[in-house]
């Protein structure tokens, strides 16, 4: 009986070694939809936000920058930077809309139109503080560029 007991444990102790360690948290960049915004403003935020005006890629493939995007945003090592910035008293909030969901929000915050010398072309980085729209996002869509982006406004002191 002690045998079987001590074979058990040992079973269960050689076992945890191939539990998997504990990783960073991480998140996702939440989908917004329109009861997000009241007119062109985020609604119930006050912090700064980066909005990603893009394609769903899982319905539409065609728009390859929002493919690019879409990897960029799903990856490990991304979310655990958005981990982060949310954790840090909400330095900065990252959120999604699809366009190609969306397509009405989209074209009254002017992302999208139907005139192709109004329509700035998706992706379109929109970025909120207070929830007014304060501009474009102007850095590289990599998780370096959006870590650069992040370090020099915090630098400036605007996020």
């Amino acid at each position: 009986m002690v045998a079987a007991v001590l074979a058990i444990l040992a079973a269960l102790v050689g076992g945890a070694a191939f539990w998997p360690l504990p990783t960073a948290p991480q998140h996702a960049a939440p989908t917004l939809s329109a009861k997000a915004f009241k007119g062109k403003e985020l609604r119930n935020y006050e912090g700064s936000a980066l909005l990603l005006f893009t394609n769903n890629v899982t319905a539409d493939k065609s728009c390859a920058p929002c493919v690019e995007l879409d990897r960029v945003t799903r990856s490990a090592a991304f979310k655990e930077q958005l981990a982060t910035w949310w954790d840090k008293q909400g330095v900065l909030r990252i959120g999604k809309v699809y366009c190609n969901q969306q397509r009405e929000l989209c074209e009254s915050l002017g992302v999208v139109s139907n005139d192709a010398e109004d329509d700035p072309g998706l992706p379109h980085l929109l970025w909120y503080k207070g929830g007014k729209e304060v501009g474009p996002y102007d850095g590289e869509r990599t998780l370096v560029g959006f870590q650069q982006w992040v370090a020099a406004k915090l630098e400036a002191g605007s996020l």
